[in-house]
């Protein structure tokens, strides 16, 4: 990697968190997807990587409020920095009703519907993400 500069450094999870300050110092920007809650965050990394690698993010993209409150609240991460993508499929707000129908429905229950839903999910996300990254115009 010696001499070698990338436009963006980009980590799914808290699990490679050891890796990424090696390659941050080859990257013009760091772009963090956080899938997880505080106490899954101090267990995988520890204070010592949090406290190394957050403030090394250019921007994160978080997968619900609950995270960027985590994110916020116990780690100081400034709202700002942060895209909130919801876990990839947009939650509809349904009546009671439509629960009930959609859990009668063959076509629309149980993982059959999550598969489905989240297809073609990555593009939305990245689309998001980037353009913050890099301010480009929705």
């Amino acid at each position: 990697m010696t001499g070698r500069q990338y436009e963006l450094v980009y980590f799914n999870t808290s699990a490679v968190a050891g890796q990424v300050p090696v390659l941050a110092a080859h990257a013009r920007r760091v772009l963090g997807h956080i899938h997880e809650m505080e106490y899954a965050l101090r267990l995988t990394m520890g204070e010592a990587q949090i406290k190394q690698l957050f403030p090394l993010a250019t921007r994160f993209v978080v997968v619900s409020e609950a995270v960027r409150d985590v994110m916020t609240n116990a780690f100081a991460v400034p709202a700002d920095k942060m895209d909130l993508v919801n876990g990839f499929v947009e939650m509809p707000t349904l009546t009671r009703e439509e629960i009930q129908k959609r859990r009668r429905d063959p076509q629309t229950h149980g993982a059959y519907a999550h598969r489905r839903a989240a297809r073609g999910a990555h593009p939305a996300l990245l689309s998001t993400a980037l353009q913050s990254l890099f301010e480009l115009p929705p």
